[in-house]
């Protein structure tokens, strides 16, 4: 600080403190009693005791996500013609929930990019599948008229632009025409990416189609039971009391019943997620026109500056793509997120520019 002739800025008064700390955390503002509480006892460990109370505040998640809506361009609607509602709100609730539980950012990039191609648990599939609603973001069209191949391009553009920008901060959108002008990424790349979404089930012109998905409580509560279920079937072997034997097959059958009631999929809200289809064909579209077929036919690949996905002689998925932006030799990722949270709390980031962390971006204020 001496070397930059700074110094730090004079301690504030404990109800301002406050204030700031929930405007920060929770995005709302205190309430009068715990203002009074810790203006009366402003102590390192009151102060260290209201922080934890805020960051395990459900507000915390709201507060963590909201950026990141605006992000993946969340909306309750199509964004086209009559702007039709459409339902994602369980991918609003997968954020919000993602960033209340500390999700570590690695899975936080895969199970949205490509969660509907994990494989695990029955019921953690079911959450992975509702965060690939990210892939589902994009505006629809429905308009008469409309060419489904146009859109098809679009679409595809869309996604090419906005990942690249989302998790790697680099303008791949500008290499859709031409070759980027001022980055190493060209025409090859930005098609190549675009080939890993080719799996991406959905109409090129028409309403999205929904998923019926069961809600974040339905999950809690049907992983809760099929826990108490096996206790329970365990304890049954482990007794030889007639009435004991009763009583746990009594609370099982109760339980069966309910895992029933929560397990019908009619029943369940429905919302958009990623649903594998065959991978359509991606060419590269010479100056971007839709109309031109003369382009090479393009296979999944990461921009050719960045290296090479190791995938043998199959075809590279967008499993592939997520873990390679969330692998640790991925210098990018770590750096454009750190980046966007620095600027919600300091409201700028350490590079101005967040979705631009090329050429002609700003460079970081401070680089170590």
């Amino acid at each position: 600080l001496k070397e930059t002739n700074l110094s730090p800025a004079p301690a504030t008064d404990p109800r301002t403190l406050a204030r700031r700390l929930h405007l920060d955390l929770i995005g709302l503002p205190p309430k009068a009693d715990i203002v009074d509480a810790f203006a009366t006892n402003p102590s390192s460990k009151a102060y260290a005791q209201l922080v934890d109370d805020l960051l395990a505040s459900p507000h915390f998640g709201e507060r963590l996500a909201l950026p990141w809506l605006d992000l993946v361009r969340y909306a309750d609607s199509v964004g086209y013609q009559k702007d039709k509602l459409r339902e994602c709100w369980l991918y609003r609730d997968y954020l919000i929930r993602a960033f209340n539980e500390n999700k570590p950012y690695d899975r936080f990039v895969i199970e949205q990019l490509a969660g509907d191609l994990l494989e695990g648990d029955p019921l953690e599939q079911r959450s992975w599948l509702i965060a690939s609603g990210f892939n589902r973001m994009n505006q629809t069209t429905s308009e008469g008229g409309a060419q489904a191949k146009e859109y098809v391009a679009k679409y595809a553009a869309d996604r090419v632009r906005n990942t690249a920008a989302i998790f790697l901060g680099s303008t791949m959108g500008c290499a859709e025409c031409h070759d980027h002008k001022y980055d190493p990424f060209t025409m090859q790349d930005f098609y190549a990416f675009a080939a890993f979404f080719a799996d991406v089930k959905e109409p090129g012109v028409g309403y999205p189609a929904h998923t019926a998905m069961p809600t974040y409580a339905h999950l809690d509560e049907w992983s809760d039971l099929e826990a108490e279920l096996v206790s329970l079937q365990n304890k049954i072997k482990a007794t030889a009391l007639p009435d004991e034997k009763a009583t746990f097959n009594k609370r099982i059958t109760a339980i069966k019943d309910r895992i029933s009631q929560l397990s019908n999929s009619k029943k369940w809200p429905k919302t958009l997620v990623t649903l594998k289809a065959k991978p359509r064909i991606v060419r590269m579209l010479p100056r971007g026109n839709w109309l031109d077929e003369t382009g090479p036919v393009m296979s999944p690949a990461i921009p050719a500056f960045l290296g090479k996905l190791d995938t043998g002689e199959r075809r590279a998925t967008r499993l592939d793509l997520a873990r390679w932006i969330a692998s640790r030799d991925n210098p990018l990722t770590a750096r454009v997120f750190v980046n966007r949270v620095w600027k919600q709390f300091f409201a700028k980031g350490l590079a101005r520019d967040l979705d631009d962390l090329g050429a002609q971006g700003e460079r970081p204020t401070h680089p170590k």
